[in-house]
């Protein structure tokens, strides 16, 4: 691949990644209590993934031990921001009428 290609690969990832974690900010949000400390709390896990991935991602590494241990603590708080927005976007999702493993619109379910 050509410079400019790597560059919109480059950007294409971050926007993704942006758009997921703000999914999972909003989700995690309306789930927590109504009040500012709450939600606070609720939006911190997927912005410390967001995070954690930019300021790692520009720390260069010139040994293989500290790439390991790079990606080992991008993993792990990869997964607790997935686990904390899983349930939340859970809470969300049965608050507003969806249940089940596939949830769908409660319009498409009382017309068929």
């Amino acid at each position: 691949m050509h410079l400019p290609q790597l560059r919109r690969v480059r950007w294409a990832v971050r926007l993704t990644l942006a758009l997921g974690v703000a999914a999972s900010v909003v989700a995690n949000i309306l789930h927590a209590r109504e009040n500012p400390i709450s939600q606070a709390i609720a939006a911190w896990p997927p912005l410390a993934l967001l995070l954690t991935v930019e300021l790692i991602s520009r720390v260069p590494v010139h040994r293989r031990s500290l790439a390991f241990t790079r990606l080992a603590a991008t993993a792990t708080i990869a997964g607790i921001a997935a686990w904390v927005s899983y349930w939340h976007m859970v809470g969300v999702a049965a608050r507003y009428g969806e249940t089940g493993a596939s949830p769908t619109c409660s319009r498409c379910r009382s017309t068929g």
